[in-house]
């Protein structure tokens, strides 16, 4: 893996937490009046392939302006932390708020019956978390859909029947994903069923708590790692 095995415990937590994030999220898409899915691109660019040959302009542009906010989501996720892996210098945190942002406004929309721009923006919040956690891992994983987490685990346990190669630590990650995702899931048809979309509220609110947790915990690590460097300075 690309992370380094320290931090092993810090991506298994959140990449499962976004995970479960991204169900919830992905739920109240199929929720609501259109019932399309804005965690992941492969049913949105399906979708517009039946649409293109239909020829149902409006559709069209809609789901065009849903790729295109996931894509703008990730564009500015790899645009503000340009890493390879996961680094404590980086604003991580940041990230995570304009999350919580995304997914507010975007609440209102769906309350509001603004249901285009509500797809575009969770969309765009999708991308962004995507990306982030796709960075972190070093392209290993991804949290907003789950056909390479359930490839990567049927090929682990093809490896593990064959006595080759198996990764045990890479499996327990893709596992958390994929059981992330799932209770997300979950919880989102549950929340939905009593919150309607406010359910997002819950979902923006857990993501500034990470945001701020995270600018603590940043703060410390690098006040840590500047004392221990003038430490060495001085020896």
């Amino acid at each position: 893996m690309v992370y380094r095995r320290r931090h092993y415990p810090a991506v298994l937590a959140g990449a499962t937490l976004l995970a479960g994030i991204a169900g919830i999220v992905n739920l109240v898409g199929l929720l609501s009046v259109t019932g399309i899915a804005t965690s992941h691109m492969t049913g949105a660019v399906s979708a517009l392939s039946l649409s293109l040959v239909g020829g149902h302009i409006l559709e069209i542009e809609r789901l065009i302006l849903i790729v295109l906010s996931f894509l703008l989501g990730a564009l500015i996720s790899g645009f503000s932390t340009g890493s390879h892996r996961l680094d404590f210098r980086r604003r991580y945190g940041l990230l995570l708020i304009l999350e919580a942002t995304l997914l507010m406004i975007a609440e209102r929309c769906y309350d509001s019956t603004f249901i285009v721009p509500a797809e575009a923006l969770t969309a765009m919040a999708c991308g962004l978390q995507n990306a982030m956690v796709t960075t972190v891992s070093g392209a290993v994983v991804r949290t907003t859909h789950l056909t390479g987490i359930i490839t990567d685990l049927g090929i682990q346990l093809g490896r593990l029947i064959r006595g080759d190669g198996w990764q045990p630590a890479q499996f327990i990650l893709h596992a958390g994903i994929l059981a992330g995702f799932f209770l997300g899931g979950m919880a989102g048809a549950w929340g939905y069923s009593i919150l309607g979309s406010r359910i997002l509220q819950l979902v923006a609110g857990l993501l500034f708590g990470g945001g701020l947790v995270y600018f603590i915990l940043r703060r410390q690590i690098m006040r840590n790692r500047n004392q221990g460097e003038a430490l060495r300075a001085k020896d």
